[in-house]
């Protein structure tokens, strides 16, 4: 049995949840039961499939202490997941073109409801639609910030990324923290919490950054390798001694999920 249950803090950041769209709008509340509706996310898989570094699953495995020539000083800060999670070509994208191109497809996305309302679409397609988005205005927003030397302000303090209203669906303003808190995790989340490991926020205590898009007809499969890839990584848990175990604070992020937190 493992007890008690700790939860790391040196690896990863505080846990921060905000966001200001309190009730779902009636816009994205209903769905089809038999619609045949999709949508392509082409141009999203290609642009994710060149920007996204796949490396694979951990194997647990700690990055060795390294040292400079002629000092006696080892760098040991996250060697326990320094290995792990795949990688986004920050660098690259900013010199080139690309740069823009997350812009170019977060705002085609935002006029897809403007030709096929949500509520036509089935559940699968709908949260297909809700996470590409927020993968791609993240991506955006993380672009236009790079080079970033800590992302923990960034994502989670007073002028947060995640609380900025700067997608608009609908006619509706929403943040990232709108999109995961207020429309995927209230609609989807409670009859599967699995919705929890498709949001990557671009730091290493997060669910993974897939190089592809989400698709509605195998998007809880992507969800499920998400969550697999997560839990059994350094980042996601660790069992340290005969009786702890380690999880990410990005649990907390998910706690509305659980209906006992610290039990489940």
């Amino acid at each position: 049995m493992l007890k008690p249950l700790l939860l790391i803090t040196a690896i990863f950041f505080t846990a921060h949840s905000s966001a200001k769209l309190d009730t779902l709008p009636e816009e994205f509340a209903d769905f089809g039961l038999d619609s045949d509706l999709t949508i392509s996310y082409g141009d999203l898989d290609q642009l994710l499939k060149i920007t996204v570094i796949d490396l694979g699953r951990s194997d647990r495995g700690f990055r060795k202490g390294q040292s400079g020539i002629g000092t006696r000083t080892r760098a040991h800060k996250n060697n326990d997941t320094a290995l792990e999670a795949n990688r986004f070509y920050y660098e690259e994208v900013v010199k080139a073109n690309l740069k823009t191109g997350f812009k170019k497809i977060r705002l085609s996305l935002e006029q897809v409801p403007e030709q096929i309302p949500l509520n036509e679409l089935v559940l699968s397609e709908q949260l297909a639609y809700w996470l590409n988005l927020y993968t791609t205005a993240l991506l955006e927003k993380l672009i236009e910030h790079y080079p970033i030397f800590s992302t923990e302000d960034l994502l989670f303090g007073d002028n947060s990324l995640l609380d900025e209203e700067f997608i608009t669906v609908m006619g509706h303003s929403l943040s990232l923290n709108d999109i995961q808190h207020n429309i995927v995790f209230k609609k989807f989340g409670k009859n599967k919490p699995i919705v929890m490991y498709g949001f990557h926020q671009g730091n290493i205590g997060s669910p993974n950054l897939r190089p592809e898009a989400y698709v509605g007809s195998k998007v809880y499969y992507q969800l499920a390798d998400n969550g697999e890839e997560f839990v059994n990584s350094n980042r996601g848990m660790q069992i340290k001694g005969k009786d702890r175990l380690y999880l990410s604070v990005y649990y907390q992020q998910t706690e509305a999920l659980f209906d006992d937190f610290e039990q489940d």
